[in-house]
């Protein structure tokens, strides 16, 4: 039988994540500049279009979310957002839909990095410079938008999709290598086969203070897999990090003084398995045995165990301090 365990220890881990919710006709800082702040994302796509929000916009034809360069490019080829990313992290696939004037249904279409994106070219993609952004609106090629409900031919909503058109009626449009460009400017009345058809996924950017422990864990899983397991009370003999290791000559699974390890050894791989993880010594590649006892001596299994262990944010933890830290081994 397959036995399943918590983990209890602290992950510390090998990244500290990282504007505000603003009025949609403010200009923030680009969100490229902002630190301690995380994006959360919705995990379905929205069924309607609020202006001022910040999306995600996915291609569903092409399997590809907009993203934006630094230097002024734009492009489909964009993979999704981590729950729970560092924003500064994020800010390449972030977007929204400044209205052009109070109570306009016109947008000038914002990227993370703060530029617009520019009027469309019917028939041409960024290949030929023509749909990238600028860096004001006050420039002549700035592009402005509506967004429209995609409708099909008896003018019934398809729920979710919504087709992107410039002041020229040039639809957005993305082609099959995921260049970013201009097509039509008829009205689309299906999604099938249509690269026109866009899904915005809902954006909120939040303070560190208002993320909660399991998201900023779930996001540590996401995204690396190496991590000390230190315990959140101090040891009985007044260490501060008690940290769990593997004696290299036993292999005897041990308590160490955290500020004391030079090596790998108190370092561990975790490898998803189905809903849990398997845990592997970084310095012996052994690994958290299936089972282990209380108040007797454990050894870390040569030969990686059937059982996984299952991790989550405890309940006793409070507040959101630094629960999780860039992992930096230290020298010998």
């Amino acid at each position: 039988m397959k036995h399943t365990f918590w983990l209890a220890f602290t992950l510390l881990s090998c990244l500290s994540l990282a504007v505000t919710k603003s009025a949609a006709t403010t200009v923030d800082p680009p969100l490229s500049s902002l630190t301690n702040y995380y994006s959360i994302v919705t995990s379905t796509h929205a069924t309607t279009f609020e202006p001022g929000r910040w999306y995600a916009v996915y291609n569903q034809f092409r399997g590809g979310y907009i993203k934006a360069g630094e230097n002024c490019t734009l492009s489909c080829a964009g993979t999704a957002i981590i729950n729970g990313d560092v924003v500064t992290l994020s800010a390449d696939r972030l977007f929204r839909f400044v209205p052009t004037a109070d109570g306009a249904s016109t947008y000038y279409l914002q990227t993370g990095y703060g530029h617009y994106a520019k009027k469309l070219v019917n028939g041409q993609t960024t290949t030929y410079g023509n749909n990238g952004s600028v860096t004001s609106t006050d420039d002549t090629e700035v592009g402005i938008f509506t967004v429209r409900q995609i409708n099909d031919s008896e003018g019934n909503a398809i729920e979710s999709y919504f087709m992107i058109i410039d002041q020229n009626s040039v639809d957005l449009d993305a082609d099959a290598s995921k260049k970013l460009g201009g097509w039509g400017t008829d009205v689309i009345t299906t999604i099938n086969g249509q690269a026109r058809a866009w899904q915005f996924y809902a954006v909120d950017i939040l303070p560190e203070s208002e993320v909660s422990p399991q998201i900023r864990l779930s996001n540590k899983l996401s995204h690396y897999n190496l991590f000390r397991l230190v315990n959140r009370h101090p040891y009985s003999t007044g260490w501060a990090a008690p940290t769990a290791a593997e004696d290299v000559n036993t292999h005897k699974l041990i308590v160490a003084e955290g500020s004391t390890l030079t090596d790998w050894s108190g370092i561990w791989a975790f490898t998803p398995s189905g809903a849990g993880y398997h845990i592997q010594n970084a310095q012996t590649a052994h690994y958290l045995p299936g089972t282990m006892n209380t108040g007797s001596d454990n050894y870390a299994a040569t030969t990686k165990p059937d059982s996984v262990w299952y991790v989550k944010s405890s309940a006793r933890l409070s507040g959101h301090g630094s629960n999780f830290r860039r992992h930096r081994p230290r020298s010998k």
